[in-house]
């Protein structure tokens, strides 16, 4: 949550939160990796940055799941992602 956290701050939405995205470091520090998908969600060159369906259907959040060109909030949307994250952590599946 640190990194996302870090990474929401610079402006920049991850868009393809994932097991498969995350390693651990050499001190066990997380690591983000994958920014193919990233988009930068404020400041310059922002404007409708979000509204592209991508990243991994199983950690979508239901608002990108639903056929639509709307716009959509990035940091919830990785945070929603990382919260499928640990639900399958915690279940093992």
């Amino acid at each position: 949550m640190d990194a996302l956290e870090y990474i929401h701050s610079k402006g920049v939405a991850h868009r393809d939160i994932k097991l498969e995205n995350i390693f651990l470091g050499d001190n066990v520090e997380i690591k983000i990796a994958d920014f193919g998908l990233m988009k930068i969600f404020e400041g310059e060159g922002a404007a409708d940055a979000l509204r592209t369906r991508c990243g991994t259907e199983s950690y979508m959040s239901p608002e990108l799941l639903k056929d639509s060109n709307e716009s959509y909030n990035g940091p919830a949307n990785d945070i929603f992602a990382a919260g499928v994250m640990l639900f399958m952590m915690i279940s093992a599946k």
